[in-house]
């Protein structure tokens, strides 16, 4: 957790790092040693969001698609999808997606939501196995709060996660993961992405 960094400016929010939840003001949220809000009975609004469909039944490279149950690409460079080529975090089933196919790409979800009502996101990411630190970065931009993400070096995937709290003004809410990588010298590789949910708070 402590490799997710936000920065201020524009179309960006300053992100607090408190008990392992990303807090954006002005909305208070838990305050530190606080308990958060349960959402393990909150169902899950994100579709797909293990990046399970489509299935494959062997390990290896799934594909790389424009869109896929629940997701759609905007770059043009698809939608890859690996089935145990790595080990995914628990919980994930066995397939996950890289944020750079033949070139850094861009997956979306519109998600449900209720106007002024108070949303958590949850996401699992790592850097891909033995790539450089800065090819791995990418963006996560959930309506109108983007937060930079930079998974560090690791010789294997060492997953983590990510939790952000925000407050819904539409009857749905873009989600959307950018791979920000500008000279992309390892075309190909990208951090990985899994587990993905949202859950109502309120």
């Amino acid at each position: 957790m402590a490799d997710v960094l936000g920065a201020p400016g524009p179309a960006r929010a300053t992100v607090l790092l408190c008990s392992g939840v990303l807090l954006l003001p002005p909305m208070a949220g838990p305050a530190c040693g606080v308990p958060s809000t349960d959402t393990a009975t909150r169902p899950n609004l994100v579709r797909n969001g293990s990046f399970e469909e489509p299935a494959s039944p062997r390990p290896g490279l799934v594909g790389t698609f424009s869109s896929i149950p629940g997701w759609n690409e905007s770059t043009g460079h698809g939608i890859e999808i690996q089935n145990g080529l790595y080990p995914a975090p628990a919980g994930g089933g066995f397939q996950y997606v890289e944020l750079d196919a033949a070139a850094p790409s861009s997956i979306f979800q519109d998600v449900p939501t209720e106007p002024g009502t108070r949303y958590r996101l949850s996401f699992h990411y790592t850097a891909h196995p033995n790539t450089p630190a800065a090819v791995n970065l990418f963006d996560v931009t959930f309506g109108g709060t983007t937060m930079a993400v930079a998974p560090p070096w690791s010789a294997a995937v060492a997953w983590q996660s990510a939790t952000l709290d925000m407050i819904a003004t539409a009857r749905t809410t873009q989600l959307t993961f950018t791979d920000a990588v500008t000279n992309d010298d390892h075309r190909g590789t990208g951090a990985f992405i899994d587990l993905v949910e949202v859950h109502r708070l309120d």
